[in-house]
């Protein structure tokens, strides 16, 4: 769940070291935008919590 939630953009994988801050990978391939996120959809359509997003959207 959490790969998922890194691969949709959705949570920001990073480190700090020494007062210096880098992105790892996968999020700093989405920042470049050298790759593209899984829609978030997927991410939230595996927790229950969040069906009533699903089932009904607001457009």
């Amino acid at each position: 769940m959490s790969r998922l939630a890194v691969q949709t953009g959705s949570w920001l994988l990073w480190e700090a070291e020494f007062g210096k801050v880098t992105l790892n990978n996968p999020t700093s391939l989405l920042a470049q935008e050298k790759i593209k996120p899984i829609p978030v959809e997927e991410y939230i359509g595996k927790q229950g919590r969040y069906a009533h997003l699903l089932n009904n959207p607001q457009k």
